[in-house]
């Protein structure tokens, strides 16, 4: 399974609205950067209380990246960036 297929459907199995779920990913020198994309009402399910659940998924996603070499980052843009990526 691939790096951002599993933080998918991680990220589709926690919230409310699974449909509006969307990551979007991108290779650079530094490794793979993966950005998550979702309803507003369903922003605080993936956050948790102080990260905790954002720093969890980050966690898996470390040690997907370990086993395949490969550095992975997770993103979660604040509001404002959010705007930026949403289509109206």
């Amino acid at each position: 399974m691939e790096p951002a297929e599993l933080l998918l459907n991680m990220v589709k199995a926690l919230v409310d609205h699974p449909n509006d779920v969307r990551v979007y990913e991108a290779n650079t020198p530094d490794g793979l950067i993966l950005e998550l994309d979702l309803h507003p009402d369903d922003w605080g399910q993936i956050l948790g209380r102080r990260g905790g659940i954002a720093n969890n998924i980050r966690k898996v996603l470390w040690a997907v990246g370990g086993k395949l070499e490969q550095r992975i980052t997770l993103k979660i843009p604040d509001k404002d960036q959010r705007k930026k990526r949403r289509p109206k």
